[in-house]
């Protein structure tokens, strides 16, 4: 199971780059641009996932996604990463958000589209707001 984690992060990986290339990003997905591929990607297959949540082994989907967010930090410009002297707890907060709310997505049967999945993760980068 490990093996397949990795090969479909792997996966996940090179369709991501192609995914938020100059010539395919959507209109409106500038601020989280791969997020809408990621979802897409898990909502045709999730079934590893779905299998290692089964065998209780999160730590490998971290794992496999750890890797796969270092190698997408590597392909940012260096000027972007110098802007950022933190920028590894930058990443270890996104990446366990983007990966529990995965779980989650897929505990609830994947009951939302990735469309609403991207405007969730619009939502909450505005911040909380209180109704008055």
């Amino acid at each position: 199971m490990i093996w397949k984690c990795d090969d479909t992060f792997h996966d996940l990986y090179h369709n991501i780059l192609q995914s938020i290339s100059p010539q395919t990003v959507p209109t409106g997905t500038g601020k989280f641009p791969f997020i809408l591929p990621f979802f897409r990607y898990w909502h045709a297959d999730s079934e590893i996932i779905e299998l290692l949540v089964e065998a209780n082994r999160l730590d490998v989907i971290f794992a496999a996604f750890e890797d796969t967010m270092k190698k997408l930090v590597r392909m940012l410009p260096p000027a972007m990463m110098n802007r950022s002297p933190h920028l590894d707890y930058f990443l270890a907060f996104r990446s366990g958000a983007v990966i529990r709310v995965l779980l989650q997505w897929i505990k609830n049967h994947k009951n939302v589209t990735p469309e609403e999945m991207y405007k969730f993760f619009e939502m909450q980068s505005e911040g909380l707001k209180l109704h008055t």
